[in-house]
């Protein structure tokens, strides 16, 4: 599977949200795009990750940035969720996706890796305060969910208005994300800026 690099352009794709509203990256040419490609409803880190992305929301909206999240869940049990239900699919300008046959993943060369999702490659990687911290928020679950992989690898991507990739972001661990600060100064920066 190949990976996407920074500077390549971003591949089109065209799918629906979990609301059954049609999506294209395409049509996001002229805004800025946040590609978030998680694990399933019951990855406490995902959980987290999405928590912490809700902070900057308004910061992302006000400056022209979209954001789509892609789940290996079913839409069934994202719509189930209550965190989605109350908080995440009230977004305006946030997208989720219930990709459960990978199609969109494969096609950003996210990765399975068995050996990326051991507690000791977390513990190597210092991701156990996260999940502490996950569970002390109320975030639940242990990465498993039927259906999914329970090895996957998040990956994130910044695309421009251009439709470019500014920042292809693969995990190093299952617990490993984009962080948000430059997620947050990507959206703060100008086009030009973007360009040079």
């Amino acid at each position: 599977m190949m990976t996407l690099a920074s500077g390549q352009k971003a591949v089109n794709f065209s799918t629906s949200d979990v609301l059954k509203n049609p999506l294209r990256l395409d049509t996001f040419r002229g805004k800025k795009v946040f590609l978030a490609f998680l694990r399933n409803t019951q990855c406490p880190i995902c959980s987290l990750y999405v928590y912490q992305l809700l902070k900057i929301t308004n910061t992302l909206r006000q400056n022209n940035t979209e954001m789509i999240l892609f789940y290996e869940s079913s839409e069934e049990k994202i719509l189930r969720n209550p965190i989605f239900r109350e908080k995440i699919l009230n977004e305006k300008n946030l997208h989720v996706v219930s990709d459960p046959e990978r199609k969109i993943y494969d096609v950003y060369g996210v990765e399975i890796s068995p050996a990326k999702a051991t507690m000791e490659t977390l513990q190597a990687g210092n991701k156990m305060g996260l999940i502490q911290q996950a569970i002390e928020l109320g975030f639940t679950g242990n990465g498993q969910e039927e259906g999914t992989h329970p090895d996957a690898v998040p990956a994130e991507f910044l695309v421009d208005e251009r439709q470019m990739i500014v920042r292809a972001f693969y995990g190093a661990d299952a617990a490993d994300h984009l962080p948000l600060q430059e997620l947050e100064a990507f959206a703060l920066k100008s086009s030009a800026m973007l360009v040079s």
